[in-house]
């Protein structure tokens, strides 16, 4: 099995969007179907489709809802009342408080009476924060102003500004 998928040695990049794995299961077992075949033997075929695919879908339905399900909530300020101590848990969500600089501390628009971080900056702050580009392989990067994400990049120390460039010349469209 393992040599079976070493074919998955480039990066992955979904098909489809993590919504479509709510569709109904007739779909789904359909793509299960076509996807593993190439991969399992006749037999091995046999033996999941016994229960209809039943932990398959329930194992595809479960990562997708953990991956739609923020767990951390990164709140920036330019307070020093920070650290682990101070975090909150609210509804099985961690609120915690980060310091940043005053140099980085741009890119939010008010909503409802608070600064949020527009989405380039949430992305940057998130590669700052966590020295990693959060599921690079699920990004919506069609999403993003990806000049506004190059020009705010700047403010950044370098390993940031690398990271967002291998991203954005990674998921350049084909032309």
């Amino acid at each position: 099995m393992e040599r079976k998928f070493s074919c998955y040695a480039a990066p992955f990049t979904p098909r489809r969007r993590p919504a479509w794995f709510e569709s109904n299961d007739k779909e789904l077992v359909e793509a299960i179907e076509g996807d593993l075949r190439r991969f399992l033997s006749p037999e091995m075929m046999e033996v999941c489709r016994g229960d209809g695919y039943r932990s398959f879908l329930d194992a595809v339905k479960g990562v997708f809802r953990i991956l739609q399900a923020p767990t951390v909530c990164t709140v920036l300020t330019l307070s020093t009342a920070v650290g682990v101590r101070r975090n909150l848990i609210r509804h099985g969500v961690t609120i915690e408080y980060s310091r940043i600089s005053n140099r980085l501390y741009f890119g939010f628009e008010m909503r409802d009476g608070f600064n949020l971080a527009l989405p380039e900056k949430a992305l940057l702050d998130a590669v700052y924060y966590r020295h990693i580009v959060p599921f690079a392989d699920d990004l919506e990067m069609d999403l993003l102003d990806v000049d506004r994400l190059r020009q705010m990049a700047r403010s950044f120390p370098l390993r940031v500004r690398a990271a967002v460039e291998r991203l954005c010349n990674y998921n350049k469209p084909d032309v």
